[in-house]
């Protein structure tokens, strides 16, 4: 007696091979048996005819660690068809932690009650969870948890206790390492100092995953970083949410692409991962001025002609004390506004342009015109995107957390937190085309897998986990937008997390079937 028995689907079974029609039985979390009109009987009979069958979706960059506690259906994750994901990314991680690093982020999350890895994984187990949850490290996390925020090289002994937490959080389980370049305090390290950390991780096989230090004009030399640590320190490199930001920089996909091709005939282990919205993280206006004033914005400092003029005097001096920062953020585009649309999609240099205006006079009317109702992002080309993701060294990943319900800012949400699988699928496989169907599965699962040394996850196989999900090739789309971003995709059928229905008929059944997933080289 199987517990399941999905029957008639087109079965692409995530290891780009072409797909099959079969049927898929599960019993006891695992795949029992796949083949052609299978004889048996089932709990569950599951009609998939029209519907294609793949495994669960995996998640190669998620931030999942930062809201899991909170939230743990992880229901944005399942809805979109994702049953695993790969957290602790861009340098920042909820473990390892020091008793004084942990009591300052007790500021922010008074639910931290945990300091190794394997802690926090326990923490995990005994809450349950909607999806399988894997985790790197952060070198941001470790170098504050033992320098704060010191900008200087680490002394020998700080390098040495950064080395100890992190082969904990190997031994633990960890997949790896990551560094946010641009980021506080990961950004304060030294090349040298992350290849040495590195070096702890390659007897683990483990993963660097960094988001490098800048994504537009100088996007060469971040890369060439990325690859000389690779090659100092001997570690599989990847490059997370690859893209070229900014209309002046567009059309560079190329050459970076090039860039890893000549790293890896070198010997070098490099890939990438990418979400495929042409838009990075959103940010409302006043979250953009804020970053170079230091302090909040509030409605009363755009009010008033007289609150305009002192605001746009001081943003001036903020854009002049952080030039270079101000130089990246000038090709921002705003994606959406409360009333001037004239100005959508025009980057913020062109849209002062437009209005005849400095920057800092443009930021401050698009506050005052819009009711501080404005987003802006980075932005990215098609051309850029569609290079990246054809190509074979690209998974795909969300960049984005984990929500039960839809109840994130609207001027901040990122439609990626709830449909980057299904708008990759509608938009680049049955629409445009880019991809066959295997190959866009594959980059979704089973390429993941195997970058992970998973070896019984990823693939519709006989004794896998059974993590698949079942979608509708005619009715699969993103229903999420800029202007309303939390929004479930349409498409998604049936989620099977271990074995468990997550989603049934597009609709969430509650279950937390999902488990903490640790290297399985953590004994090395």
């Amino acid at each position: 007696m199987w517990d399941f028995l999905i029957k008639g689907g087109l079965v692409v079974d995530g290891s780009n091979s072409p797909g099959i029609k079969a049927d898929v039985a599960l019993k006891d979390g695992k795949i029992a048996a796949m083949g052609r009109d299978l004889q048996g009987e089932a709990a569950q009979v599951i009609d998939a005819t029209g519907l294609i069958v793949t495994p669960g979706f995996m998640d190669m960059h998620s931030h999942a660690d930062r809201t899991i506690i909170a939230n743990p259906l992880c229901e944005s994750a399942l809805r979109q068809g994702i049953t695993f994901v790969l957290a602790g990314q861009c340098g920042g991680s909820t473990a390892p932690l020091t008793v004084a690093s942990r009591e300052q982020m007790q500021q922010r999350r008074p639910d931290i009650d945990w300091l190794t890895l394997d802690e926090f994984f326990q923490r995990l187990d005994k809450e349950t969870i909607g999806v399988n949850i894997a985790m790197q490290v952060g070198q941001g996390t470790i170098r504050g948890a033992v320098m704060g925020a010191a900008d200087r090289p680490a002394t020998p002994e700080e390098l040495e206790q950064q080395k100890a937490l992190l082969l904990q959080a190997m031994q633990d389980g960890s997949f790896g390492l990551t560094t946010g370049r641009r980021y506080m305090p990961g950004c304060l390290a030294q090349v040298e100092e992350i290849i040495e950390l590195n070096k702890v991780i390659v007897p683990f096989d483990g993963l660097h995953s960094s988001h490098i230090a800048n994504q537009d004009k100088e996007v060469f030399d971040s890369l060439q970083e990325l690859i000389s640590i690779g090659r100092e320190s001997g570690s599989r490199v990847q490059l997370v949410h690859q893209k070229v930001c900014g209309k002046p920089s567009w059309g560079k996909a190329k050459e970076c692409l090039e860039m890893m091709e000549a790293a890896r005939a070198e010997g070098i282990d490099i890939l990438s991962d990418l979400y495929v919205h042409p838009y990075t993280q959103i940010i409302a206006i006043p979250g953009v001025i804020r970053e170079f004033l230091g302090g909040r914005v509030v409605p009363e400092q755009w009010a008033t002609e007289e609150g305009r003029h002192k605001l746009i005097a001081d943003l001036r001096q903020g854009l002049a004390a952080k030039a270079e920062r101000a130089m990246s953020v000038q090709h921002n585009a705003v994606l959406w506004c409360l009333n001037t649309k004239e100005y959508e999609w025009l980057d913020l240099a062109e849209g002062a342009a437009k209005m005849g205006t400095d920057l800092a006079t443009y930021m401050v009317n698009l506050l005052h015109l819009n009711d501080g109702q404005v987003k802006t992002a980075g932005i990215m080309g098609d051309e850029d995107i569609n290079a990246i993701l054809k190509h074979p060294f690209s998974m795909l990943g969300t960049d984005s957390y984990v929500v039960d319900g839809q109840n994130i800012n609207p001027l901040e949400a990122h439609p990626r937190n709830y449909e980057t699988y299904p708008y990759t699928l509608k938009r680049y496989v049955y629409d445009e085309k880019l991809l066959s169907l295997e190959t866009c599965i594959y980059k979704m699962s089973g390429m993941v897998a195997h970058r992970l040394n998973l070896k019984d996850r990823g693939l519709l196989r006989e004794g896998y986990w059974a993590d698949l999900v079942v979608f509708d090739p005619q009715t699969i789309a993103p229903t999420a937008s800029v202007s309303e971003p939390n929004n479930y995709p349409t498409g998604i059928i049936h989620v099977f997390v271990n074995g468990q229905w997550a989603v049934k008929e597009s609709a969430g059944t509650g279950v937390r079937a999902g488990m903490t997933i640790r290297n399985p080289k953590c004994q090395a």
